[in-house]
């Protein structure tokens, strides 16, 4: 393996980067080495397959991502392979890589102790800092749609009258797995018009999306036959979700009283009914008054709900539209903090965090955003909880003091969709 180190870097930090955590001595004197290859997966591509990122930087350093204060980076050899040397064994570090492929900012990030040599470092897509918008077509069963036309537009007059697909900013053709990517999009609102045919079979569909500017986002717009005019004095119920894709076979229920109106269940609801493949249910018998709407349902697996309030006079065509958001669920962690003979701990301080290396470097003054997220203290059965928490990683520190003896203590916490934990932490001196 062939790898060309670069040491330019090295005498940066040591004069003029000021890297105070750790003596780059202690470091790069070491008899460790961390090796293996850079691997990417452009997954905007349609190609499932990793492959070698040859001649490319590979950054070693102390923490996430730190591209001015690195230690030193290799380049890659033609297969893709790096080595770094001189490392010691009693330090983690972070291996980083930021490039390009073609016109896709490539990313990594993974943290290794040495010695290793079979790394597998892996590059995809950075998301957050390419700026666009991907749309994935599909049918109303999720299928997607290759060849589908789907056309852009910025101005809401213009994407409503151009059903001829004629004034729109840009179009572009939908790839085997349905998806047209419209990249470098400025801060804006968005509105999509998509259409195939399959013979004599038409299918269409239409999205808008509030776009930050921020980002590579991925949306969904399905396309459907159209469907038939509504009849004179039809109240249509369309339920979507918050970018206006369309939320199929989902059950509502409609108040008339709003002391009973629920936003959680049905009970005293006056009407219950549910909107069919094409998320619409048209309703003609309803009396004219104001309505309470309770939409909610699982669609792939994700769960929804969602409320409007409306006016029917029972003699019109009027169109009610009930934007439904995902329904996130809460996660908890309980804490139960023990000392060495297995007694209960009361009042330790536990401090959450979500950077490993401000978990390691034990900073607990502060919640600002450069220390822990939360603190709590645990109660006589030693106990403390955490809760509303998203899903993802956190470390927590224990911290216990009486009098001159102090007690620490910590543990890495794993947090899926919807997850209740506990864990148990021993304290010591």
């Amino acid at each position: 393996m062939r790898t060309i180190i670069t040491y330019l870097a090295i005498f940066c930090i040591a004069a003029a980067c000021g890297k105070k955590e750790k003596d780059l001595g202690d470091v790069l004197n070491g008899n460790s080495n961390l090796s293996g290859q850079l691997l990417s997966i452009n997954k905007f591509s349609g190609k499932a397959d990793a492959q070698p990122m040859a001649n490319r930087r590979v950054y070693l350093s102390f923490a996430p991502s730190d591209t001015t204060n690195f230690i030193y980076y290799v380049l890659t050899d033609a297969q893709g392979y790096f080595t770094f040397t001189r490392l010691s064994k009693e330090v983690d570090y972070a291996l980083f890589v930021s490039d390009s492929i073609g016109k896709h900012k490539m990313v990594a990030y993974q943290e290794f102790r040495p010695p290793m040599d079979a790394i597998t470092l892996l590059a995809t897509n950075d998301t957050l800092r390419t700026s666009g918008i991907v749309l994935k077509v599909t049918d109303l069963n999720g299928d997607a749609l290759n060849g589908a036309e789907v056309a852009i537009y910025n101005n809401e007059q213009i994407f409503t009258e151009d059903t001829a697909y004629s004034k729109y900013l840009s179009k572009l053709t939908s790839d085997e797995l349905g998806r047209v990517i419209f990249p470098d999009l400025a801060a804006d609102k968005y509105f999509f018009r998509g259409k195939i045919s399959y013979g004599a079979k038409k299918l269409s569909g239409t999205a808008t999306i509030d776009y930050s500017g921020k980002g590579l986002k991925e949306y969904l717009i399905q396309l459907q036959t159209p469907s038939a005019p509504a009849p004179e004095d039809t109240l249509t119920i369309k339920t979507i979700d918050d970018q206006g894709g369309i939320l199929p076979n989902l059950s509502f229920c409609l108040f008339t009283n709003p002391a009973l109106f629920n936003t959680t269940i049905c009970d005293g609801n006056v009407y219950t009914g549910s909107t069919n493949t094409a998320g619409i249910k048209h309703l003609t018998e309803l009396p004219a008054g104001t309505y309470y709407l309770l939409a909610q349902g699982t669609v792939q697996n994700i769960a929804y709900k969602g409320t409007a309030i409306f006016e029917w006079d029972a003699k019109s065509i009027k169109p009610v539209t009930v934007t439904l958001a995902k329904v996130i669920p809460v996660n908890s962690l309980t804490v139960l903090v023990r000392d060495s003979t297995d007694s209960p701990v009361n009042s330790t301080n536990l401090y959450l965090f979500r950077s490993k290396v401000l978990f390691l470097a034990d900073t607990t003054t502060t919640s600002n955003g450069t220390g822990w997220i939360k603190n709590t203290v645990t109660d006589d059965d030693g106990k403390g909880i955490f809760r509303d928490l998203p899903e993802g990683t956190y470390y927590v520190r224990a911290k216990a003091i009486f009098g001159n003896l102090f007690l620490k203590g910590g543990d890495t916490v794993v947090l899926g969709a919807g997850g209740i934990e506990s864990r148990l932490i021993q304290v010591k001196k």
